[in-house]
């Protein structure tokens, strides 16, 4: 009688966590989505957010949407998504000094030629709020290409 109860507990303990896995990998995809880079323009007046999209347990593909948040007017809009990119980490938003454009870097990035700074960052993304203009070095993507000196022009870098 005791062996029965017994495995009647176990196989009981191990449905249990098994509903609690399958909860959670329910959940998992909304879970997930967390913000991996913020920031805020010098005056509060926008803020960005890399939201990522993380797969499964891969550490490695990596998906991620961008949206500029107008804090005045509380307007929010998604202005990027992603392709499949490198691992998390260092990612760095970069504000001009008029606040109307800002650059997105990283060491992760899969960028086209030429665009890999002395740091090891790479030159990702630059977005204009004002014209609503895009421009990605992401090798994936065709896009309007941007450079260094252009980043420079801008007050992106120095």
């Amino acid at each position: 009688m005791n062996r029965i109860h017994s495995i009647t507990e176990s196989l009981a303990s191990c449905l249990i966590l098994f509903l609690i896995s399958l909860i959670a990998t329910a959940c998992g995809s909304k879970a997930s989505v967390r913000i991996s880079v913020q920031s805020s323009s010098p005056s509060g007046r926008f803020t960005i957010q890399l939201m990522e999209h993380p797969r499964g347990m891969s550490h490695i593909d990596r998906n991620f949407e961008i949206f500029v948040r107008n804090n005045i007017t509380g307007k929010a809009s998604k202005i990027f998504s992603s392709p499949d990119e490198g691992p998390v980490g260092g990612e760095r938003i970069f504000w001009s000094p008029d606040e109307t454009r800002f650059l997105l870097v990283g060491p992760n990035f899969y960028t086209v030629p030429a665009t890999e700074l002395s740091s090891g960052d790479h030159l990702y993304l630059m977005y204009s709020i004002n014209a609503h203009e895009l421009l990605c070095n992401a090798t994936q993507i065709k896009s309007p290409r941007f450079t260094l000196e252009t980043a420079r022009r801008y007050g992106l870098l120095k």
